[in-house]
């Protein structure tokens, strides 16, 4: 069952939900990391990697995000 659609231009490589399952952060080809707000359905783009996304994961708290490329490594925190 589909309950939202977020439309993208950027070919999907990695997801990962939050534990609180409200953001969804999405890893793209254009070495993008979005973080999406799923309640509101908007999103915003961060930048930082030198090749295409290949994973991300939360903390178990959610106030932290991992994402690798395949060169580097970036921690993000999250803030919302």
């Amino acid at each position: 069952m589909v309950q939202q659609f977020v439309d993208m231009d950027q070919v999907a490589t990695a997801l990962a939900l939050s534990p609180s399952g409200y953001l969804i952060t999405i890893g793209t080809d254009d070495r993008l990391v979005k973080v999406i707000d799923y309640d509101e359905g908007t999103f915003q783009d961060f930048t930082g990697h030198s090749d295409v996304v290949k994973s991300l994961a939360f903390s178990p708290s959610g106030g932290m995000l991992a994402s690798a490329a395949h060169t580097d490594i970036v921690c993000w925190e999250v803030c919302v």
